[in-house]
């Protein structure tokens, strides 16, 4: 009798342990499921984590390339207002040079057009002098080639007793011819006086040929 309790009592240990088994394994798995979730919940907040990051990173470069382009719009309207306050002051210069008496004679600055080119048989020339200039006393003619002295204006009375018509502005002349024909090389002769500064300086004059063009 004692060995047959002693073998139930062996073969119930047995039964006990083989049901024990497969609830360990069960929990076991159990364990390493969850610990495989907490892993995957973990990666899954790093990786949010970095796209939080990525996306504040391209934020922040977004905003400096906004500052930076804000800072360039700057800029060029900073440039833009120079550059318009420097052609102020150029301007500001002209004004000047015809309202101040420059010493001695006035001279010349420019001719427009450029001498010897071509031009309409209506069109105006002009030459700009370093000052003020006014009419003093003389005569503006009009020579052609081949037919010599065709007309011309006294500068006593520019607008209506001559061969076309004169005006002042400032430091420019402005002669408008009439009756040119084209195909020909003409030339105007200012006499010596006829020109002066806001002083009364006189101004030279053209001589033959100087102030030329075509027609």
């Amino acid at each position: 009798m004692e060995h047959i309790r002693t073998l139930l009592g062996i073969c119930l240990s047995l039964l006990l342990l083989t049901l024990a088994l497969p609830a360990c394994n069960n929990a076991d798995v159990v364990s390493d499921d969850d610990d495989a979730a907490d892993d995957d919940a973990a990666d899954d907040d790093d990786a949010a984590d970095d796209d939080d990051a990525a996306d504040d990173d391209a934020s922040d470069d977004d905003a400096t390339d906004d500052d930076d382009d804000a800072t360039d719009d700057d800029d060029a309207s900073d440039d833009d207002d120079d550059a318009a306050d420097d052609d102020d002051d150029a301007g500001d210069d002209d004004d000047d040079a015809c309202d101040t008496d420059q010493p001695g004679d006035p001279a010349v600055s420019s001719f427009d057009p450029a001498l010897g080119v071509t031009i309409g048989t209506n069109d105006n020339l002009s030459v700009t002098f370093d000052e003020g200039i006014q009419f003093g006393s003389g005569t503006i003619d009009v020579y052609v080639q081949g037919y010599g002295w065709v007309g011309g204006v006294d500068v006593s009375n520019p607008n209506g007793n001559g061969y076309g018509s004169a005006s002042i502005n400032g430091c420019t002349l402005t002669y408008n011819p009439s009756m040119l024909i084209g195909g020909m090389y003409y030339w105007i002769i200012v006499t010596p006086g006829a020109i002066e500064d806001l002083a009364g300086n006189d101004f030279g004059g053209f001589a033959e040929e100087e102030w030329n063009f075509w027609t």
